[in-house]
């Protein structure tokens, strides 16, 4: 499966309608695989063009998007230090991150390259699998994860303690047009 139909599942799962789409400029790509030292797959590219910035749930918690890469960069470096992980292969770009389990890729020339995870998060050994065949395969994965889980978010509040708490008065009460 190509990546423009990846993008109609995203709009036709509800996962993301196209009003939610929100892409990064390629000069902005450009000064961020520079910033990295590296340059990234096309498919990649193409992705960051066309939702880098938001896709509606298809994230859900997870950091995914163009503006937090820096960040998550920072984030497995610091991990690294404080909980001795191992070190990633050159050439790799964290695209990913949720609850210290990152995924990336390697920026060696494969147009679609195989998707990689590194869950910090374990006691175990803390070495890299392969997670996907291909970055097209991890968002088709990642399409549906999000398609499963979509309408399933229930209304809440958060009580005194800031604890997330289920709001029963939406199933009591009908809403009023």
């Amino acid at each position: 499966m190509n990546l423009s139909e990846h993008f109609t599942r995203l709009a036709e799962t509800g996962v993301a309608p196209v009003s939610d789409w929100v892409g990064v400029s390629l000069t902005e790509i450009r000064a961020l695989e520079q910033f990295f030292g590296l340059s990234f797959p096309v498919i990649y590219i193409q992705f960051l063009a066309k939702c880098g910035r938001s896709a509606g749930q298809l994230a859900g918690w997870r950091a995914l998007y163009f503006d937090d890469l820096k960040e998550i960069a920072e984030e497995f470096s610091f991990a690294q230090t404080l909980m001795g992980a191992a070190t990633l292969p050159e050439k790799a770009l964290i695209i990913a991150e949720q609850q210290n389990v990152f995924d990336y890729f390697l920026c060696a020339g494969d147009p679609n390259p195989p998707v990689y995870r590194l869950n910090l998060a374990t006691t175990e050994a803390k070495q890299p699998r392969l997670l996907c065949a291909s970055f097209s395969d991890y968002f088709a994965q990642l399409i549906d994860q999000a398609a499963t889980q979509t309408g399933q978010l229930k209304p809440f509040f958060v009580d005194e303690c800031g604890n997330l708490v289920d709001d029963d008065l939406v199933k009591l009460a009908p809403s009023v047009d």
